[in-house]
């Protein structure tokens, strides 16, 4: 099986700039909306699964890298 990720280019379009999508096996998925700090672009993305609670984790990313940010719900 492939995962396709979905394009995030399509943010830019939205009035409500999220997404979600859901990876197979894991009972959840990945949510994606991007933010701003301090004048930088970046993405949230954060993972969660339905069967366990409080299993998730955002991670942030900009160009430079990947930084994990909160746990908990997404």
């Amino acid at each position: 099986m492939t995962l396709v990720l979905p394009q995030v280019c399509v943010l830019t379009e939205l009035p409500d700039p999220a997404l979600w999508f859901s990876a197979p096996g894991m009972y959840g998925g990945f949510g994606v909306r991007p933010e701003e700090e301090r004048g930088t672009a970046r993405l949230a993305v954060g993972s969660h699964c339905r069967v366990v609670g409080c299993s998730g984790r955002t991670h942030h990313v900009t160009p430079d890298g990947c930084v994990p940010g909160e746990s908990g719900r997404w």
